[in-house]
C-alpha cells in the first residue's frame, strides 16, 4: 500500500496495489485412466497462501460440464473424461491450473473361468496332468498349479508335475 500528500489540493491519498495471485500448483495430479466408481483427487497449493476452490468437468462429446465443486476429491461414477480446475483466490483476484485429463471408463466385472477338461482323479507320478478353461468374454486365463497348498512357479496349462498337484484358473481383462 502507498500513502501520498498532495501539497496542492491539500488532499491524502492511499493507492492500494494488490499483487495477482500466483497460479496454483498440483503437486499430484489425476491419473490417466480409472474405472467407473473410484474416487478422482488433485493435491494443490497455493504458493503465495491464498484460498484454494475445486471444480470438476466431465467431457462428453462436445460438452463440457460441471459435476462437482469445493472439494479435491470427486467420485466418477459415470464413464468419461474428467479434470479439475484449481483456483487461487487471495485479495479477490483469482488465478486457476487446470488438471490433467483422466479417462473413466465403465468397471466390467469379469467372466468365470468354466473347466472344458478335468482333472484325472488318480494317476502315476510323472504322469502329464491336462487342464483347459475357457471364458465367455474376452478375457484371457491364466492357470496357477499348487501341491500341498503352495503355488507352483508353473504357469502353464499341462505341466508334467508330480502327486498332490491343484491347479486354479483365472481369468484376466484386457482394457
Amino acid at each position: 500500500m502507498y500513502v501520498g500528500v498532495d501539497t496542492n489540493k491539500g488532499m491524502v491519498y492511499y493507492k492500494i496495489a494488490f499483487a495477482n495471485p500466483k497460479a496454483p500448483v498440483i503437486t499430484t495430479d489425476l491419473t490417466t485412466t480409472a474405472v467407473t466408481g473410484t474416487e478422482l483427487k488433485v493435491v494443490a497449493n497455493a504458493p503465495d497462501k491464498g484460498a484454494l476452490s475445486y471444480e470438476w468437468h466431465k467431457v462428453s462429446g462436445n460438452n463440457d460440464s460441471v459435476v462437482g465443486s469445493n472439494s479435491a476429491t470427486y467420485t466418477a461414477n459415470d464413464a468419461g473424461e474428467y479434470y479439475v480446475v484449481v483456483t487461487n483466490t487471495r485479495n479477490s483476484l483469482t488465478a486457476t491450473t487446470k488438471s490433467a485429463t483422466c479417462n473413466v471408463g465403465t468397471k466390467v466385472d469379469a467372466a468365470k473361468p468354466t473347466f472344458d477338461t478335468d482333472l484325472k482323479s488318480s494317476g502315476y507320478v510323472g504322469d502329464k496332468l491336462t487342464v483347459k478353461a475357457s471364458v465367455t468374454d474376452k478375457g484371457t486365463v491364466s492357470y496357477q498349479w499348487y501341491k500341498d497348498g503352495m503355488p507352483s512357479p508353473v504357469r502353464l496349462a499341462s505341466p508334467t508335475p508330480h502327486r498332490g498337484w491343484e491347479v486354479l484358473c483365472r481369468r484376466h481383462q484386457h482394457q
